[in-house]
């Protein structure tokens, strides 16, 4: 069987076969000097972790958990930034993503951003398997695998052999020696990007990470976030574990912040100071308020409309009711994957919660008034004009704001013959970011989309005039894209469609577990599919 390839397609420019006129053209020129494009990139710190239906973004494309709550949405949202321009808004940050996915993420923010955030870093470890922040919550916090062996508690561990003591001390020599360089190479990626480097005025910002920890109380010492090692038994929450762990978030804002300082379109955002008072392990709080009190600004382990009604409750009372509620299976929080919004929950756990993002959304603002980002439209070039010297197409309006069009495409190859193991899943959104149009996997009986096979194309319907037909190619490794008469390839990267290609998609499945671009894979028998790649944002004038 054929191996495959993954790419991702990024702010693919099309210039629409409608008849415009000169009028037309100009005012399409016109509204995309004067739409301030921006996006956001990142890990599950940028994309936030949906864990209700209700506050998912776009349907979890990608298994990527983009949320509502995330400070991303938050910004697309909050009008006093936009100086009378009108935005155009792409978010390709994806939970479980790495720095070195960056770059491929970057391509899909449009064809001309003006401005990007990024948060990344905390799932990197430098190839060291017990280096990250997740190793560090799961080693010396949560202990999630009640049959792993996880050592001494780390106020105890004087001789560093435990897997907490471990977990820090890789983490920390990885902040020391590794981090700073895989971030001056996202960076330098990323300001390469195409469709980054035409642009004179694009700016960057990076955030940073808070501290989780109020380091000085005490009454933290006696009590555990480890619910299943048994809670009895649980690793106490030391001021000396405490103290460690912030350590570890101060040291990668000070690298992060001395490695920007060397770029001149790049911003550190430092909202550490922000979450001062909001911490765990408060003086005001207790071990019932750790787990479900509004004035912590981080998840802990508790499923979404879930409390226990005593405020009192002790350590034991807590993680038995827990334990009720959800059950004996094993649970891996601050995990650096991707997953369904059903398990969101047990993902976000030393995450933000929306009053944590809200914090995060208003130190991009304040840094966006210094940089006078984006500065005030004029009335000579503002939206406004835009829209009176566009002549309308007919007397009917279109059931869709128009101007730029976008879709996100996930394909996905199983390990059935070549002849029928493509489908993709596909979202579109017109000018506006409305959604117009998506793939019903109820309908096609599939979870993992439409087949897009030579014999079996899939004519995605939308709110525009036309169906788009999709087909997968295996002879080149292409996918065609087909809108009334308008055609144009994956691998185009001239002409009036152009795609910029990427490599693996940051959420693998069993088998395709490399990075990089162009990589291969291939089938075993416990395999299920053999790979998701990404097609990011395709743009086309509507």
């Amino acid at each position: 069987m054929k191996t495959s390839h993954s790419f991702s397609i990024s702010a693919l420019s099309l210039i629409s076969s409608v008849a415009a006129g000169i009028v037309q053209q100009a005012a399409n020129a016109l509204s995309k000097r004067d739409t301030f494009q921006w996006g956001s990139i990142g890990d599950s710190y940028a994309s936030g972790v949906a864990y209700l239906q209700s506050v998912t973004y776009d349907n979890n494309a990608g298994n990527c958990l983009r949320t509502t709550d995330a400070y991303a949405y938050q910004l697309k949202n909050d009008v006093s930034w936009m100086n009378g321009w009108t935005e155009y808004f792409t978010w390709t940050a994806c939970s479980g993503s790495r720095l070195v996915d960056m770059q491929y993420q970057i391509l899909g923010v449009g064809s001309s951003p003006r401005l990007v955030t990024m948060s990344a870093g905390g799932n990197d470890g430098g190839g060291n398997p017990l280096a990250g922040f997740f190793n560090v919550a799961d080693s010396c916090l949560f202990l999630s695998n009640p049959n792993n062996d996880y050592g001494l508690p780390y106020n105890q561990d004087t001789n560093r052999t435990g897997q907490c003591a471990q977990a820090i001390d890789a983490t920390k020599a990885y902040l020391t020696n590794g981090i700073g360089n895989d971030l001056k190479n996202t960076l330098n990626d990323v300001l390469d990007a195409d469709n980054v480097k035409s642009q004179p005025d694009f700016l960057l910002y990076v955030t940073g990470y808070a501290q989780f920890f109020n380091p000085n109380t005490t009454w933290c010492n006696d009590h555990t976030f480890s619910v299943f090692y048994p809670y009895q038994s649980g690793p106490p929450l030391s001021q000396y574990l405490r103290n460690d762990i912030n350590a570890l978030v101060t040291q990668l804002n000070s690298v992060y912040e001395e490695t920007i300082q060397a770029y001149s379109n790049v911003r550190f955002v430092n909202y550490d100071a922000a979450f001062e008072g909001q911490r765990f392990c408060e003086a005001d709080s207790n071990i019932w308020g750790q787990y479900f009190s509004s004035d912590v600004w981080f998840w802990n382990v508790s499923p979404p409309n879930f409390s226990v009604a005593n405020q009192t409750a002790n350590d034991t009372q807590i993680h038995q009711a827990l334990i009720s509620t959800i059950g004996n299976a094993s649970i891996t929080p601050f995990s650096s994957g991707t997953g369904t919004v059903s398990d969101g929950w047990k993902l976000r756990p030393f995450h933000p919660t929306i009053s944590g993002h809200a914090v995060i959304e208003q130190a991009i603002v304040a840094q966006m008034k210094t940089d006078n980002i984006p500065p005030s439209a004029t009335a000579a070039s503002s939206p406004s004009s835009v829209t009176s010297a566009t002549p309308a197409a007919s007397t009917t309006a279109p059931p869709y704001v128009p101007g730029t069009c976008s879709f996100h495409l996930d394909e996905w190859q199983d390990c059935a013959p070549d002849s029928s193991n493509l489908s993709a899943n596909i979202t579109m959104y017109d000018n506006a970011h409305n959604l117009i149009g998506q793939t019903d996997t109820s309908q096609s009986g599939d979870a993992l989309g439409d087949p897009i096979n030579i014999s079996d194309p899939y004519s995605f319907v939308t709110k525009l005039a036309n169906p788009m037909v999709v087909v997968g190619e295996h002879e080149n490794d292409y996918i065609q894209f087909t809108i009334g008469t308008l055609s144009w390839k994956s691998t185009d990267s001239t002409g009036s469609a152009s795609c910029s290609v990427g490599g693996w998609n940051p959420r693998d499945g069993p088998v395709c577990t490399g990075r990089g671009p162009l990589q291969n894979a291939v089938c075993s028998p416990s395999a299920s599919f053999l790979c998701l790649y990404e097609l990011c944002m395709v743009v086309k004038m509507c």
